[in-house]
């Protein structure tokens, strides 16, 4: 029986950010055809080009994840509703769970967060109105601030050690209600 590693690319960096099969446990024809392309550090090793360690090289300092999710903000919870289930805790909850579950793999210990919000225009308005704010900034409810406190509160227990980013909310530009998170060392 042949194993066929799954490999995930990121459309903005060309390098895989994860691959399902362990290269190890490859057989060794796909390990030959899949580390230069996975690995280039492996090749590089390999051919003995580099002399650093192949685990300082194959490092990744940062993730890009795109989740078609509508942003929400975090609301304000209570003792209350652990038992009793606010319409919108269990929205965020459900947020949450899907964020996390696009964003599987992510850093455990970042000390950079940055992402960008679309939010969705209104079905209500016109056709000129929609075309008019394509794009251009965000400046109505949730706040950016209450948007990154559900990030930050649904990707990491501790967030504390998230020093600095790059935050923002736009309208959406036409691909969609989503969220662009980068996330570095």
């Amino acid at each position: 029986m042949e194993c066929t590693p799954t490999l995930t690319f990121c459309a903005r960096r060309p390098e895989i950010l994860r691959v399902a099969t362990p290269l190890h446990s490859l057989p060794k024809k796909y390990q030959d055809q899949v580390a230069p392309q996975i690995y280039p550090a492996m090749a590089a090793q390999r051919a003995g080009m580099s002399e650093r360690p192949l685990t300082d090289l194959m490092r990744h300092t940062q993730q890009t994840f795109i989740v078609m999710i509508e942003p929400m903000g975090k609301p304000r919870m209570t003792q209350r509703d652990k038992w009793r289930k606010r319409d919108v805790v269990v929205r965020y909850r459900e947020f949450a769970d899907r964020l996390r579950a696009a964003c599987f793999g992510v850093m455990s210990n970042p000390s950079r967060v940055s992402w960008k919000a679309f939010l969705p225009m209104s079905e209500s308005w016109s056709k000129k109105k929609k075309a008019l704010l394509q794009g251009r900034p965000h400046r109505l409810k949730p706040d950016r601030d209450n948007i990154d406190k559900a990030i930050l509160d649904a990707l990491w227990e501790n967030d504390a050690g998230v020093a600095s980013g790059e935050i923002a909310k736009f309208w959406d530009d036409g691909r969609g209600a989503r969220i662009e998170l980068t996330v570095e060392i």
